[in-house]
């Protein structure tokens, strides 16, 4: 029979800096004795966990302070085998690092774009309830064949044999775990003893059955122990989460606690970009130590996503300056004009509202002629305006009412 959850609640870490090496001593007898309890009486595993790490920091205090960096604990408990380091001096951390000569960190593709997932790290991805949160994650997936990858989902099988059906078969290296509805403790050993180098939660809210979300504390101790043993593992760990209604900038659209967000190494947010019912998405993030670019992908009608690139580049009116650049004498269909535009490439349907809009202009001619209106299952192809050059405006007659010929209207060509 498991023992009362509320007399193993976890309480912030001690800070052992004043603390004397007997009272380190006692410490660790202190954690020792909890640990042994909490596994006899059935405690939660998310409470071993903390216990564990609560032991690790004293381990590594009292290194530190006989004079050595690096300590490998020889208990017998999931960090048994890590070597904990508590404490480095920057110097020398910096010459280590230079002398490498590797990047700090490894990106790992993201819709084919670097700056947006580091390996190891630890990342929150938001976004509001169907938004795509899970389907960006999937096809992010398709390019990490080295990895192997756990999901823990919310989902049911026939909602994952729907969205299996519409992918290419690149996914053995996935496995999937279907998690609502199970105990934390399952959830949380299963990542802890997998082999697995990647680990998706989706969502947070419901596989981890948070309450308050506004409580910075609680929601702290649930998010900690994963994050830890990922780190310690060098494992990279996605927490899939929702964005409040009202939204906000700098992370603040997250939904609940500040300490989602203080949490985790890298925070992505989805947001939609366009209308309702665009495919085209907005992503935008925040970073320890790196800038996280915003990017606009879209879901194309074949089943893909691509990356457009840049909001800057994306837009409407960057989108008519490059289409217009390309436009020559000759027509040519939709599809040929994309084609001739550099990446990053902005998609089919942006394509199409530029080449209307520069008709719109007079920059731009149709076949069949614009003023026709929109004709059901016509293929239409486009040119340069014969009466326009790119460093001019477009020719135009300049009527005007002479009065000194009565009513006649007079063109000054």
């Amino acid at each position: 029979m498991g023992i009362d959850r509320k007399l193993l609640t976890p309480t912030p870490h001690p800070e052992y800096d004043n603390w004397t090496r007997e009272q380190l001593r006692q410490d660790l007898e202190r954690i020792e004795d909890e640990l042994c309890f909490a596994r006899e009486h059935g405690a939660d595993a998310v409470f071993v966990a903390w216990l564990e790490t609560e032991m690790a920091f004293a381990f590594g205090e009292l290194a530190r302070r006989n004079g050595q960096s690096n300590f490998t604990s020889d208990y017998r408990n999931p960090l048994s085998e890590v070597k904990f380091e508590r404490e480095v001096n920057a110097a020398i951390l910096q010459a280590e690092t230079i002398a490498q000569g590797i990047p700090a960190v490894t990106f790992k593709p993201f819709l084919g774009r670097d700056g947006y997932v580091v390996k190891g790290w630890s990342h929150l991805v938001a976004a509001f309830p169907k938004t795509g949160k899970t389907e960006l994650m999937v096809r992010a997936l398709a390019d990490w064949p080295d990895d192997k990858v756990l999901y823990v989902t919310e989902e049911p099988k026939n909602v994952w044999q729907a969205r299996l059906l519409k992918l290419p078969p690149r996914y053995e290296h996935l496995g999937i775990f279907f998690g609502l509805g199970v105990e934390q403790e399952e959830i949380f050993e299963r990542i802890k003893a997998g082999n697995e180098t990647v680990f998706i939660l989706d969502t947070i809210r419901n596989l981890l059955g948070l309450g308050d979300e506004t409580d910075n504390s609680a929601m702290a101790r649930a998010l900690i122990p994963y994050i830890a043993v990922a780190r310690e593992q060098e494992k990279t760990i996605f927490f899939l989460h929702h964005d409040r209604k009202g939204g906000g900038e700098h992370g603040e659209g997250i939904a609940g606690a500040h300490a989602f967000l203080a949490a985790v190494d890298i925070a992505l947010e989805i947001k939609r970009d366009g209308p309702e019912d665009s495919s085209r998405r907005l992503l935008r993030g925040l970073g320890r130590v790196v800038e996280i670019p915003r990017l606009i992908y879209e879901l194309q009608d074949d089943g893909s996503m691509i990356a457009l690139g840049s909001p800057a580049l994306v837009t409407l009116g960057e989108v008519k300056s490059r289409v217009l650049s390309v436009l020559d004498d000759e027509f040519e269909k939709t599809k040929s004009i994309r084609g001739h535009l550099d990446d990053p490439k902005p998609s089919q349907d942006q394509v199409l509202k530029a080449l209307e809009e520069l008709a719109q202009d007079g920059k731009a001619e149709r076949d069949p002629p614009f003023s026709e209106g929109k004709r059901q299952g016509a293929r239409y192809k486009w040119r340069r305006a014969k009466n326009f050059t790119s460093d001019s405006t477009p020719y135009r007659s300049e009527v005007k009412f002479d009065s000194s010929v009565g009513s006649k209207w007079t063109s000054e060509l």
